[in-house]
């Protein structure tokens, strides 16, 4: 089902890997700034409008083309 999704057929999946999921699930005030501070570079490149531009966390979990 997640190839249908246009995200992934545009190549703007954000991957969260279990340090970034760890971090988010536990909503303390010391893990929202680490969790937020990841995300901040995925969610530039993947909201950038042009679907050349990498998304690091998509890429290195093997999900980028």
């Amino acid at each position: 089902m997640r190839r249908t999704l246009a995200a992934h057929r545009q190549g703007r999946e954000i991957f969260a890997g279990p340090l970034f999921a760890g971090a988010l699930s536990f909503s303390s005030i010391l893990s929202l700034p680490f969790a937020l501070n990841e995300l901040e570079q995925d969610l530039l490149a993947a909201i950038d409008g042009d679907p050349a531009t990498p998304v690091q966390s998509a890429q290195l979990a093997g999900l980028a083309r």
